[in-house]
């Protein structure tokens, strides 16, 4: 990794950026063509893991069906906290 780049799970653009190993421009132009997920709603902050998730189905590292699996587990997570 970066020696940039801090450990914290959300980045600023230019973090993120070195994260990703390209210019802040490039990160931008990135975001805007759907390369890599926009900053959280309300923000300009971008996840860490949101990125590396991306990155890594984007490249064959992990398949939609992980995907899935890891989004129905955190909605099953959320909906049994949503019911207390």
């Amino acid at each position: 990794m970066n020696d940039n780049v801090s450990n914290s799970r959300l980045m600023s653009r230019a973090e993120a950026a070195a994260f990703c190993a390209i210019s802040p421009s490039r990160f931008s132009q990135w975001v805007s063509e759907g390369r890599i997920p926009a900053a959280l709603k309300g923000t300009n902050r971008w996840d860490r893991e949101a990125i590396q998730r991306f990155l890594d189905l984007k490249s064959g590292l992990l398949n939609d069906n992980k995907m899935s699996a890891s989004a129905s587990a955190f909605a099953a997570w959320k909906n049994s906290k949503d019911k207390r």
